[in-house]
């Protein structure tokens, strides 16, 4: 799980702990003396706050997975146009290459784990490892200063 997203999972837990204490502490001011009565409220209470929880958490699931999606989409296009600019002859230095191959990896991992069968972007990958291959034996990469 990205770096950023795990963040956003801490500042969001950390904003709703204390709004849930306070909701908590204001619903035990308001319970009144009688046990019977405020054994109701308490368990309506727990059920509310169950349910505001579950609530919560699918929220937050389905955000993970969309994130996780759009991160996703987003690998398979960088890649798959890193791929079509090798194939235009368009030189790129050994550290764009070095990137694109990290991002094929993370893309081919998440594809194997989610089962997810990809001919477009499996030839892309084996293009631009085979391209990357040829300058690394040619030294062909574009340097500084080269257009």
């Amino acid at each position: 799980m990205p770096e950023w997203l795990l963040k956003g999972i801490e500042i969001t837990y950390s904003v709703l702990l204390p709004l849930v204490v306070g909701y908590i502490i204001k619903l035990m001011k308001q319970i009144k003396a009688d046990k019977k009565e405020t054994h109701v409220q308490l368990t309506n209470s727990i059920k509310e706050l169950e349910k505001k929880f579950d609530n919560l958490e699918k929220k937050f699931d389905m955000h993970v997975e969309e994130s996780t999606e759009r991160d996703v989409r987003l690998r398979r296009s960088a890649i798959l146009d890193f791929a079509n600019s090798c194939m235009n002859h368009r030189k790129h230095t050994q550290e764009e290459f070095n990137y694109i191959i990290q991002e094929c990896d993370s893309y081919e991992t998440y594809c194997e784990k989610k089962n997810i069968k990809n001919g477009v972007a499996t030839a892309a990958i084996g293009e631009i490892k085979r391209i990357y291959t040829k300058c690394l034996r040619e030294d062909t990469f574009l340097k500084e200063g080269e257009v």
